[in-house]
């Protein structure tokens, strides 16, 4: 059922970035965009919901820093599983 899935598309943009006080383009780390998704299903176990939900962040495998020389993940992966114990109410 359609309903019972769940898909996200998140995005997100930072501009080219100076390390020093100068602005000096020796220093300066590139800009870079970022795309991750998450995908997720519902289910009803008896009166509980259980949801799993696979996520890919950095999708797009892009290269970039926070900090000078200190690279960050590529793209990688995770796996999600909620239990829900307290009983819905339908």
């Amino acid at each position: 059922h359609y309903r019972s899935w769940t898909l996200l598309v998140a995005g997100q943009a930072t501009d080219l970035r100076y390390t020093d006080d100068l602005n000096n383009k020796r220093y300066e780390l590139a800009a870079y965009s970022l795309v991750d998704v998450s995908l997720g299903k519902c289910f009803d176990v008896k009166k509980h919901q259980l949801v799993l939900q696979l996520s890919v962040k950095n999708a797009g495998d892009t290269t970039y820093q926070l900090y000078v020389a200190r690279a960050q993940p590529q793209r990688h992966y995770s796996i999600q599983i909620n239990y829900q114990l307290i009983p819905t109410s339908k």
